[in-house]
């Protein structure tokens, strides 16, 4: 048989759910690692053209009143599916239509209380321009509510083939309309009637890729199992946008729209490496942990396994952000964006430690404690709310930032420590799986930053390429090294990717 023949059967294995969880949960992996690289590749293209065509201010009032719907979607969720993918039976029929129920009262209820506020929300950030922008954004939580529910089995039952179909084809609608409506307004209508446009297709694909057909009906004993759960992902959720989203609110109000789209964008750049590499993990774990939640030995492995996975990847991305940013902005935005190079790099900081503690959500969820994460988000905003508002007027948006960061620094170790005594793991195993990848992107970001200052003058779309490649050559050849000189554990992680695809 010939390699190519080979190498096609082995991506077909890869791609076509296997017959155990671990087999799923690595073929899950897969598809939603395809997922999140192509979602987010058409997603930062699409924004990044449209921000060029738009600039800061405008961009800033679509973050305005985007921040609004988001801030009402997430400071009311249920946690219905997280309640749903956890729960112990395959089949969770029973709970669909309630939570359909549920869901389009919610998003009638969220799109009228939208439409209402929108004035008050152009007074509140002295923007009139954003009251037809939210009254149009009303519409967002009503499709929402319209959803097929019968689509969380996807992720239930780890299909995550079937997931990424119905996820991708929106993105593809908003890269559409959006390109579309940018190239003909030059407005900020671009990005609003892309966002409604996507919205709309997942509605309608939903329905497409299920066969379930849910009705009007509520089951109060349901409802009231499925919340008892779901209490704490509400909680969780409402925190996690106060902590997340309410920054940019605090910005907006304090700072202005500008400030806002210089803000935004500057976060949403930089952690996008490490948002693709730990998103698409975090969303196979919680389901695959739910199934061995009883088996603590397994559930260590798991954990472990999983940060070195996470910072093997997103450290050296975060590292490269920080040393990249002042040529990538230049090269890619231009001098109308000047603003977000230190912003960019605090937030690149930010997103390693982001990225390893964002393995403990799943893990949280999973063993039937959501509470830890709710509790751990409270530590969050008190370490927030003292201190942005000062840090704002010393220093603009890069004070603001430096406070995110800041607030990361005590609680990813916190929150870590929690994630290894509830594995009864050893902190000093967590610190080793840690150690390599920092200390291969810390050396990568020195030689990369050497190279930065010695071919200034080239053209910057050719600096940053040559960047780029040598950045990820020197991390490479550092974690050979450290693989040859000590065993740091690169051959036992490929062995395992090797045996899954066979």
């Amino acid at each position: 048989m010939s390699r190519g023949r080979r190498l096609l059967q082995t991506l077909r294995r890869l791609l076509r759910p296997g017959g155990d969880t671990a087999d799923r949960t690595v073929t899950g992996g897969v598809w939603v690692t395809i997922n999140n690289l192509v979602d987010r590749a058409l997603q930062l293209t699409t924004v990044l053209v449209i921000a060029q065509l738009i600039g800061p201010s405008a961009f800033g009032l679509f973050g305005i009143a985007l921040l609004m719907q988001t801030a009402l979607e997430r400071l009311t969720s249920l946690g219905f599916d997280s309640a749903l993918i956890q729960h112990r039976d395959d089949d969770v029929d029973a709970y669909l239509d309630t939570v359909w129920t549920v869901e389009l009262a919610r998003g009638l209820a969220l799109g009228a209380l939208l439409y209402l506020s929108a004035p008050l929300v152009s007074s509140v950030f002295g923007e009139p321009r954003v009251t037809d922008i939210v009254r149009v954004f009303a519409l967002s939580p009503v499709m929402s509510g319209l959803r097929n529910p019968g689509v969380v089995y996807f992720v239930k039952d780890l299909e995550f083939r079937r997931d990424v179909a119905y996820k991708l084809s929106s993105r593809f609608v908003f890269v559409l309309v959006g390109l579309g409506v940018g190239y003909a307004t030059r407005s900020v209508w671009a990005l609003v009637f892309a966002v409604l446009a996507s919205k709309l297709a997942s509605v309608v694909v939903s329905y497409l890729v299920h066969s379930y057909r849910p009705g009007l009906r509520f089951d109060r004993s349901a409802a009231a199992e499925l919340f008892g759960y779901g209490k704490w992902i509400f909680g969780s959720e409402g925190l996690s946008f106060l902590i997340n989203q309410g920054d940019d609110a605090f910005v907006g109000w304090a700072l202005g729209s500008t400030s806002l789209g210089i803000y935004q964008l500057s976060y949403q750049l930089s952690n996008a490496p490490a948002t693709e590499i730990t998103h698409p993990i975090q969303r196979v774990l919680f389901p695959a942990y739910s199934k061995i939640q009883d088996d603590v030995a397994l559930l260590r492995q798991g954990y472990f396994t999983t940060v070195g996975v996470i910072t093997l990847l997103s450290f050296p991305a975060s590292v490269g952000i920080v040393v990249v940013a002042p040529v990538f902005v230049r090269a890619v935005l231009g001098s109308a964006w000047l603003a977000m190079i230190i912003p960019m790099q605090l937030f690149g900081v930010y997103a390693a430690l982001r990225s390893f503690r964002s393995a403990t959500v799943p893990l949280f969820r999973a063993i039937g404690r959501p509470d830890l994460d709710t509790k751990i988000r409270v530590l969050k905003l008190a370490l927030i709310v003292p201190f942005i508002y000062p840090a704002s007027q010393a220093f603009g948006v890069s004070g603001v930032a430096l406070v995110v960061l800041g607030h990361t620094v005590v609680v990813a170790p916190i929150a870590s420590y929690i994630a290894v005594r509830s594995v009864e793991g050893r902190m000093a195993t967590f610190g080793r799986t840690l150690s390599y990848p920092a200390l291969g992107s810390l050396v990568m970001g020195a030689v990369v930053y050497g190279l930065r200052e010695r071919i200034d003058g080239i053209p910057l779309f050719a600096e940053l390429l040559v960047l780029i490649l040598v950045g990820g050559l020197a991390y490479a050849v550092v974690l050979l090294g450290l693989e040859r000189r000590f065993g740091i554990g690169l051959a036992r992680l490929f062995r395992i990717v090797r045996d899954r695809a066979r």
